[in-house]
């Protein structure tokens, strides 16, 4: 990825952002033909994996604020029945 001989940089992919950013690298690289077409779906595979981890974290994350408001009483009473 960064010519012959040299070591290809480590991916940050910590952030969907991060992801993006690295598959539009891969994409343009592919296109260009700087990269292997079978090496650029299978980094993309992997890279959509990350992304699909970083939302179910982030999902569980907020899932776990909302039941720890409901166990302390701070999820409002909005929609409750009196």
């Amino acid at each position: 990825m960064n010519g012959q001989n040299s070591k290809p940089r480590r991916a940050k992919l910590q952030t969907i952002g991060d992801c993006s950013k690295f598959l539009a690298r891969v994409i343009n690289m592919a296109y260009r033909k700087e990269m292997d077409p079978g090496l650029a779906s299978r980094i993309a595979y992997m890279t959509n994996v990350q992304i699909n981890a970083l939302k179910d974290s982030a999902l569980e994350e907020r899932v776990s604020k909302l039941e720890k408001g409901f166990v302390n009483g701070n999820a409002g009473n909005a929609n409750q029945k009196t």
